[in-house]
């Protein structure tokens, strides 16, 4: 699958039933992960201070899913995206979805590979 300049992508965290907290994080190349945005269990998330002014990016928070979709894709959004799930001291990462976004940048075109690995969620101790 391939996210060209401009077009939108939906990213999908598959969430246990007993999550109570999730979150999307977001890896640019080189730096450290940021939060994006947050959700308690079954309510309307919120997207942190950085991207909630950015009206590109949406989140449909239901039972079971915490989805982040990026629209009018932009050569800023290629990054690493993490989903995150938590239930009681347990924090549960996601292996990454892995996005670039192709296209004609600068009066080029560029074609790279869009590549998706799937979002399982694996538990990691935090306390």
């Amino acid at each position: 699958m391939r996210v060209q300049l401009g077009d939108s992508v939906t990213l999908t965290c598959f969430c246990p039933e007993e999550t109570t907290f999730v979150a999307w994080f977001k890896q640019a190349f080189g730096q450290k992960p940021q939060l994006m945005a947050k959700a308690l269990r079954y309510v309307s998330g919120e997207f942190d201070e950085e991207y909630a002014n950015i009206k590109r990016y949406s989140l449909q928070n239901a039972k079971g899913s915490f989805n982040l979709t990026i629209s009018n894709a932009e050569p800023s959004d290629s990054a690493v995206y993490y989903c995150a799930a938590v239930f009681l001291h347990e924090v549960t990462f996601g292996n990454g979805t892995f996005v670039i976004i192709t296209g004609k940048w600068d009066s080029r075109y560029f074609h790279i590979c869009f590549i998706i690995l799937s979002v399982r969620l694996f538990p990691v101790k935090y306390f």
